[in-house]
């Protein structure tokens, strides 16, 4: 099958960022997947799962041996971007948007018009949160882009 998205980066490579990088690689998708813990990139690269998921393993080792996935410390252009970063809260329960804001920082320089951005924490607040920041940043100039969160959350 032919996907308009022909490159995507995967920002964060945990429970969530990591399946999902895999998958999109496994159907013949270019995968950048990015995390800032070296241990977390060399064992991408390794086409090791560093946690346990079922069946995680085969699909990871088959994506990276094809080529269709790597793990970098930083993130690099693509079609469209995921961010899949920890997204805890403070101790009076208020979403704590740390890790949005760096990832929103982290892919701002490689931003082009056009590019998707999808967040995949479930809140809406932290997609309201992802789409200022984005905006604030300028890199979606002429207003046509979309920011979405994923629609399982």
């Amino acid at each position: 099958m032919e996907y308009p998205v022909k490159t995507v980066c995967v920002v964060g490579l945990g429970y969530i960022g990591l399946p999902t990088a895999a998958t999109l690689a496994s159907r013949g998708i270019d995968v950048v997947g990015v995390d800032i813990n070296p241990r977390v990139v060399e064992a991408v690269n390794a086409g090791r799962c560093y946690f346990a998921e079922p069946d995680l393993d085969m699909l990871l080792r088959a994506a990276t041996t094809l080529g269709k996935l790597r793990a970098a410390d930083h993130p690099e252009p693509a079609d469209a971007f995921v961010i899949a970063v920890p997204t805890p809260f403070h101790e009076d329960r208020s979403p704590n948007l740390d890790y949005i804001d760096l990832a929103a920082d982290a892919i701002a320089p490689v931003l082009v018009s056009g590019n998707v951005v999808i967040l995949e924490p479930k809140s809406g607040t932290w997609g309201v949160a992802l789409s200022c920041r984005i905006g604030a940043l300028g890199r979606y100039g002429n207003g046509s882009e979309r920011m979405d969160r994923s629609p399982c959350g």
